[in-house]
Formats: C-alpha cells, structure tokens, sequence
C-alpha cells in the first residue's frame, strides 16, 4: 500500500494509510492483560470506521434503487389496470 503505516503490537499488525493515523494520540489502553498503545486502537477504530461508511454508502444506494424499482412497477401496474 502507498504512502502506509504498519503498526504491530503483539500478534496484531494494521496495515493504514498515513490519512488515518493520528500520531498526536498517546498512551496506553488496558484490554485484558496487556497495555495496547492508545494509536493501535485510534487506528483500528478509523478502519472500522471507514469500512463502515463504505458498506452504509452501499446499502443505502442498493435499497433506494430497489425502492426505485419498486416504484416503477407499482405505477406500470396501475396503468396496465386504467387501460384494461
């Protein structure tokens, strides 16, 4: 990826791109047992983030083309029963 940053913490590597890092974001998270950094959360929070938009973005394009269509067949069908 162009322009990334890979952040590892443990087991755990992020692959982002530098427009989501927030390098201002410090200190540490406690989850579980260990101490996460503060930027490995902020940066898996943004992926969520951004993958969310994308699939809101999608859906709402899907439904709004099926009620679209919905429309459309409901106005043929009105029209085929005026005329017959």
């Amino acid at each position: 990826m162009k322009d990334a940053i890979t952040i590892q913490t443990g087991d755990m590597v992020l692959v982002l791109p530098r427009s989501m890092f927030r390098a201002n974001v410090h200190g540490v998270v406690q989850v579980g047992d260990h101490q996460v950094p503060a930027e490995v959360i902020y940066a898996a929070w943004a992926v969520g983030a951004d993958q969310g938009l994308k699939v809101g973005l999608g859906l709402g394009a899907g439904l709004t083309l099926l009620a679209l269509g919905l429309l459309l067949a409901a106005r043929r069908l009105i029209r085929s029963r005026r005329a017959g």
